[in-house]
Parts: structure tokens; C-alpha cells; sequence
């Protein structure tokens, strides 16, 4: 008997040591893969990437993030059938109650059980957003490992794992792209890509022997020349590289060179012989530089002089944070708890109100007391009138705040070159009553707290978005409202495609925008401007065209019209409803600075746009500027299972620069300049806002595009303020004199045969105590077609 119990006892030990642990074992396993190399950057949204490898049996989970010690959580819901391996990739956002060092802890569970099946942790690294983020696409080669600097955090990108969603993108500062195949990009990351490049991200495109793999899967708007051979380069050849950075490129051996044709971009460095070495386009805010020479395999991996050459190409670091763009949408986020503002009594109104309860509870009482002859009962008849005159103004109150739902939508849509739209706002929730909601919108929606870069934009509420889910549809909730709650999150969708068409043509005595709706609802307000040069016009309808001419004189440069600061927002009105109007003054008086209070008449706009002059702009150059409003809702939210009135407001905004290089007239600012020592405006100049004075001589080199010994150069001033100082100096290269220039004019016209070399080269100095500014260079043909 014992010997039974015994062999029972040793068959139960056997079973807890074998059983337990494969009953124990995790079914699925989890790799965490942060963009970036774990780092991520306060205010933005960061996408990671999550591998699921299922180990068990079919089973649907859902995969949550979020970072330890922080209430807000991202979902998605996901299929795992046997054996399977999926990668699920969730938006981040950030805030600043994370600071260096956070956990995100990713948790897989059951849909059915909601047993957690997997818990896992991961550090990630958390820097200001003053911090310059360089993305490295790139193949074989050592060229670019020596970027790294304290101001700049820089991570190898492997091409697949680009954002398909621009929201995402915009995380990046920089991407530099050499040696890889970019046939492999998504439709949606080409997409994103224009829209990273129009939101002012620097994009920079690598030559040399891959030169072509590099340029086949990006969209003809992001390509600035058309490839011509292949050929190899000395260092003799490339000798310009060290006239720029002060470098000799004491390298033997032949280095490839991709030999193009600038097509939508000017040449920034050219060799010797006239063939461009470097290619810069602007597109909306941002630029795109091309490289002739791979910037990863040599001469890079060994000159002395590629740390100089990157601080030409490399923004400074405090540029990455006062992007207008980013304060445009702020506002507009801002605006939409104004859209759904409530109908307030008058104050005489308020007073007649007063004054009734002041009889009813005073003299009424008293004199109805005294009839009966029961004084005594006043104790009782008070409370009841205040008791009965507070449930009566409380129902008047509810009337006035109604007992509907509302989504409000205020967002700006930015028009890119290829005829999408990239918009992005907010979205406010209001419900008069105590629930639970949710907010829903397609899949490819991306919802996300406000992010801390949109400054007080957070309204006064009690209501919370704790969960964003992905999937089929995009929901935000549980939202726990309690009455008068607003509650304020940010919506971005996918770039789409754009309800309007503009096109450009330049001669050399008219500039011709042509506006056409493309869309399905009528355009509102709409604008066409370009310094004090501003032309609106109320409506126009769906397929209907708008042309607008212009003499080409309103290119020329002033102190009203070429700024290296400002370029110009339009903020349109939004017609006679009352709520559109509120949260339209709101959103330009936000934008414009003034201050707004509901004590106090708002500005007005009547039928008209008025300029928003933003900071930091690159120079204004031939930029035109559109605005229109779009009623349509660009978001498509709804609440689950509950109707909710929608009221939405969109700003279009485009800005239009209709210059070309084989354009007969060339609107100074369009050509490039090439800063010949590094030059941050920030770093050198005593004004923090780098409109000061230059502390130290400053010289530029411009290339004009095939000019002619008949053609004019056109030199445009900086902002230039009544005491500053008014003069440049231009190197005559017939006397190889620095002949000093007064801006007596608003235009100083010199001629190219004096002071543009062989190669198009123009040498600009700027002397100590003058101003801190780019010049704005352009060009006059003699002969020419237009563009």
C-alpha cells in the first residue's frame, strides 16, 4: 500500500515538473523593433514595429503599447492563425511627461479570454525637440558614419521600415538616401515622402554608380534632373569641394560621378567643366538636395572636409521646432472647441431674469404671506421659490445647450505638387450628458493625443481618451463625458487626393495661376496672393476654372515682398453662421497673434483673407500663395452606435512657386545659394532670431542656370529694417574686385557678363554689422521662351 502511494506521489511530481511548464510556455513570441533605433522625439508620433510569431494554436489577440507610468493606450487587433508570423506596427505619441529614459511595455492577449499571453518591456530614449533627427537609407560604405554630434541623433533607416503614413514621417528632420533600390517603395511611402519633403523635411538623394536604383521608385516630384551616363571623376576634378569647404581632397583614384540634367532644381555645386555636383529643389517648406558622388563610399569615407560639406546641406537644429506649419495646425487644433460655442443670454436678458426672482422671493412673498395673514411661514415659501426658480432656469438652460452630439473637425490641408492633399487638425467631442462613446473613423486614420508642441491647446475638460484601436476602423475611447465635457484629440488620414488643381505659367511679362475645383462641394473664400499683390474671389464651383493674370513686376524685391523671415498665410472667412464665424476668428486671431477673449469684440474678416506673416520662412522668391475653405469633412468620424451632428472647417493651403530654371525670368530667391563656409544664421548672428547683425563676414556663391553674356543678374534685399544697413558686396570677376551694391531700388540689375564667371557663378559677401541674411539672387534672359 505504501509502495502505491508512493509510486502516485512520484507520478504527480513528474507531472507538475513536465506538465506545468508546457502548460506555462507562451504560445506566441514578440519582438519589439522601435523606429529609429529606439529613439523618439517629445511631441511627435513614433511608429513600432511589433513581430508576432504564433507558436500555438489559431487565436485572435490584440496587441496593446503604452509607456509605463502614462494612461494612454494604442490597440490593434490581430488574426494569428497556426504557425504564423505577422508584424503590426503602432503609432506612439509622446509627451513631456517622458523625459530621456521611458518603458514601453507591449502586451499581446486574448480576445476571447482576455488572458495577457504576453508581457514584454523595452527602453527607448527620449530627446528634446530641438534635436536634429537624420534618417540614413543606404547600401555598402562607410561615407556618412561620421555624423554624429550632440545636436543631431542619426540612425540607420532600413528602407521597408519607411512610414506609410506622413504623420509618422514627420518625425524625421533628414533622410539621406544612397545605394539602394527605391523601386521597392509603397505607393503610400512615395506619398508620404512629398508629403514629409512639403512639410520641411531635407531630403538628400546620393549619385554615384547607384544613382539610377536610387531615383527609380521616388515620385518625378522629388527627382531634380534626369540622369544622362555614369563616368568616373578625379580628385582634380572635384576640386571645387575644396574651394567650398577649405579642404584639400588629398584622395587618389577615380571616384564614380552620375552625370544629370537639372530638370525641376537648380545647381548648387557645379565642377569645373560646368557638370553638377550638387542639385537643390525646393518643394513647398522643405528641400531636396542631389548628390552626383555617392555620399557613403568615397570620397566621403576619407576627406577631411565631409563634416564642413554636411553642415551646408544639414539644417540647424533649432529650425526643427519652429516649423509655421506645426503652429498653423496647433491653432487650428486650438479653434475647434470654438466651434461649438453655446449661444450665451444677454446680459439684459440675465437682468430681467434677476430681477423676477428678486420680486417673487421679496415683495410677492411678502404680500402673499400677509393676505393669508402667515408671516410665520416665510421659513417654508423662500426655500420653495428658489427651489422652483432654479429648476425652471435649469431647464431653460438645458434648451440652450441642447441634448445633441457633436464632432467639430478644424484642420489645415496642405495642396501638394502631385494633386494630394496631406491635412491634419483637431477633432472635439461634446456631449450635454454623462456616457460612455466612442469615436470611430476608417483604419488608415490616425488618432492621437494632442501633441505638446500645440502649446495651450488643451481646452478645460474632464473627459479622457484613454485607448486609440486600429484595425478595420480606427476608434478612440472609451470617453467618459460628464456634461459641457469637451473632449480635443488629433486627427491625421492619409494623404488623398486633392479637390483642387493649380497650375502655373511665367513669361516674361505675365504670371498666370489657374485654379480649377476638381472636387465635389463648392470652394469658399478663396485667395491667390503674393506680397501686397492679393486677388479673392467668393465661390467657386465643382469643375469650374479660376485664372488669374498678373504682371511679372510683382516679383520684384522689396522690404515688403522678398523676406528671407516671412512668407504668408491666408486664413479665409467661413461665412454667416454664427458657430463658424466664433471659431473662425478665434483661428485667425490665434494665427495673427491678437489677443481674443469672449469679454471682448473679436477681429473681422469680412469675405476677405488676410496675411499671417510666419517665422523662419525660406526666402519668399516667386512663392504664391492659395487659401480656400472646404466645408466638406476631410475625416469621415462618426460615434458608435449614436448619431452625432458633424460640422466641419478646412483650411486649403498652397504655396506656389511657378519659377523653372529655363524660365525666361528667374524670381530672385529661386536660385540657391551656397553658404561658402557654414553659416547658421542662429549661430551667427547677436539676434537670437538671426535678424541681428552678422558677427563675422559671411560670402555665398550662386550658380545660375545656363546663363548668357546678354543676361541680367537680379539681386534682391533681405528684410531689411529703416536703420539697417542697405549694401552687399559682389566679386567683379573681369577686375577680381569686391565692388560694394546699394539697394537704392527695390531691384539692383547687374550685368552677367561682369560678375558671373564661366560656370555661372555669382561670389556675395556680407560684412560684419550688416545684415544677417540670405540675398535673394535671380536671373533676366534676353532671350527666352518662358516656362
Amino acid at each position: 500500500m505504501n509502495r502505491r502511494r508512493l509510486l502516485w506521489l512520484l507520478l504527480g511530481v513528474v507531472w507538475l515538473l513536465f506538465a506545468t511548464p508546457v502548460n506555462a510556455q507562451d504560445p506566441i513570441e514578440v519582438d519589439i523593433q522601435p523606429f529609429f533605433d529606439g529613439h523618439m522625439k517629445l511631441g511627435a508620433l513614433h511608429p513600432v514595429r511589433i513581430v508576432l510569431h504564433n507558436q500555438g494554436g489559431t487565436r485572435d489577440v490584440v496587441v496593446s503599447a503604452r509607456f509605463v507610468g502614462r494612461a494612454g493606450l494604442v490597440e490593434r487587433e490581430v488574426n494569428l492563425p497556426t504557425g504564423a508570423q505577422k508584424a503590426v506596427t503602432l503609432f506612439m505619441p509622446t509627451s513631456s511627461g517622458l523625459l530621456n529614459k521611458a518603458t514601453l511595455r507591449v502586451i499581446v492577449r486574448d480576445m476571447a479570454s482576455d488572458e495577457v499571453l504576453v508581457r514584454q518591456d523595452v527602453t527607448v530614449t527620449l530627446h528634446t525637440s530641438d534635436v536634429l533627427f537624420v534618417g540614413r537609407v543606404r547600401g555598402a560604405g562607410r561615407g556618412l558614419d561620421f555624423l554624429t554630434s550632440r545636436e543631431m541623433q542619426i540612425a540607420d533607416v532600413p528602407l521597408a521600415s519607411l512610414p506609410e503614413h506622413p504623420a509618422v514621417l514627420h518625425m524625421l528632420d533628414v533622410l539621406i538616401i544612397s545605394g539602394v533600390d527605391t523601386s521597392r517603395l509603397s505607393p503610400a511611402t512615395q506619398r508620404s515622402l512629398v508629403a514629409w519633403v512639403n512639410r520641411g523635411g531635407v531630403l538628400v538623394l546620393g549619385g554615384g554608380a547607384d544613382a539610377a536604383a536610387v531615383l527609380s521608385g521616388l515620385p518625378e516630384t522629388l527627382q531634380p534632373v534626369r540622369l544622362n551616363a555614369t563616368e568616373t571623376v578625379n580628385a582634380d576634378d572635384l576640386s571645387i569641394l575644396a574651394e567650398t569647404t577649405g579642404e584639400q581632397l588629398r584622395l587618389a583614384g577615380d571616384f564614380v560621378f552620375a552625370n544629370a540634367t537639372p530638370t525641376t532644381g537648380f545647381v548648387q555645386l557645379a565642377l569645373a567643366d560646368g557638370r553638377p555636383l550638387v542639385v537643390q529643389r525646393r518643394l513647398g517648406y522643405g528641400v531636396i538636395y542631389w548628390l552626383a558622388l555617392d555620399p557613403n563610399q568615397a570620397p566621403f569615407d576619407a576627406w577631411a572636409g565631409r563634416e564642413t560639406f554636411w553642415t551646408y546641406l544639414l539644417p540647424s537644429s533649432m529650425m526643427t521646432y519652429i516649423q509655421p506649419v506645426f503652429q498653423l495646425n496647433a491653432w487650428a487644433m486650438r479653434s475647434t472647441s470654438n466651434l461649438l460655442a453655446l449661444t450665451v443670454p444677454s446680459l439684459g436678458v440675465l437682468g430681467v431674469v434677476l430681477l423676477l426672482y428678486i420680486i417673487f422671493v421679496g415683495p410677492i412673498n411678502y404680500l402673499f404671506l400677509r393676505w393669508k395673514q402667515r408671516l410665520e411661514w416665510a421659513w417654508l415659501t423662500i426655500p420653495l421659490f428658489t427651489l422652483v426658480f432654479s429648476v425652471v432656469t435649469y431647464m431653460w438652460g438645458t434648451r440652450l445647450r441642447g441634448t445633441d452630439l457633436w464632432l467639430a473637425e478644424m484642420g489645415v490641408g496642405f495642396l501638394l505638387p502631385n494633386d494630394t492633399l496631406e491635412s491634419e487638425g483637431g477633432a472635439l467631442f461634446f456631449s450635454p450628458y454623462d456616457d460612455t462613446f466612442t469615436i470611430e473613423a476608417p483604419g488608415d486614420v490616425v488618432f492621437a493625443p494632442l501633441p505638446d508642441g500645440t502649446f495651450d491647446v488643451q481646452p478645460a475638460s474632464t473627459a479622457s481618451v484613454y485607448t486609440f484601436r486600429f484595425g478595420d476602423r480606427a476608434q478612440a475611447g472609451p470617453i467618459q463625458t460628464r456634461p459641457g465635457a469637451q473632449t480635443v484629440f488629433y486627427v491625421s488620414p492619409p494623404v488623398q487626393s486633392a479637390p483642387v488643381h493649380i497650375e502655373t505659367r511665367l513669361t516674361p511679362d505675365i504670371v498666370e495661376i489657374q485654379v480649377t475645383n476638381t472636387g465635389t462641394v463648392p470652394l469658399k473664400h478663396l485667395v491667390l496672393g503674393r506680397g501686397k499683390t492679393i486677388t479673392r474671389r467668393s465661390e467657386l464651383a465643382p469643375q469650374e476654372t479660376w485664372t488669374v493674370q498678373w504682371n511679372v513686376n510683382i516679383f520684384a524685391p522689396s522690404a515688403e515682398s522678398t523676406f528671407i523671415w516671412p512668407g504668408g498665410y491666408f486664413v479665409p472667412d467661413s461665412g454667416d453662421d454664427e458657430n463658424r464665424r466664433i471659431a473662425r476668428d478665434q483661428f485667425v486671431s490665434a494665427l495673427l497673434n491678437l489677443p481674443f477673449a469672449s469679454n471682448m469684440p473679436p477681429p473681422t474678416f469680412e469675405g476677405e483673407l488676410d496675411p499671417f506673416l510666419s517665422l523662419f520662412q525660406a526666402p519668399l522668391g516667386s512663392a504664391i500663395w492659395f487659401g480656400a475653405w472646404l466645408d466638406e469633412p476631410l475625416y469621415n468620424l462618426s460615434v458608435a452606435g449614436n448619431p452625432a451632428k458633424t460640422v466641419g472647417m478646412h483650411l486649403l493651403l498652397a504655396r506656389i512657386t511657378p519659377a523653372a530654371p529655363n524660365a525666361a525670368y528667374i524670381v530672385p530667391g529661386d536660385i540657391p545659394l551656397w553658404p561658402e563656409r557654414p553659416f547658421l544664421a542662429l549661430d551667427r548672428c547677436t539676434s537670437w532670431w538671426g535678424m541681428g547683425v552678422a558677427n563675422e563676414e559671411m560670402t555665398f556663391s550662386a550658380w545660375l542656370p545656363t546663363p548668357q553674356p546678354g543676361d541680367t543678374i537680379l539681386l534682391g534685399k533681405a528684410y531689411l529694417g529703416s536703420s539697417q544697413t542697405r549694401t552687399l558686396e559682389v566679386l567683379n570677376v573681369r577686375t577680381g574686385e569686391w565692388e560694394q551694391v546699394a539697394y537704392e531700388s527695390g531691384l539692383v540689375r547687374l550685368p552677367v557678363a561682369d560678375y558671373a564667371d564661366a560656370n555661372g557663378r555669382v561670389r556675395i559677401r556680407v560684412q560684419p554689422n550688416n545684415m544677417c541674411a540670405y540675398p535673394a539672387i535671380g536671373l533676366e534672359r534676353t532671350t527666352g521662351a518662358g516656362s
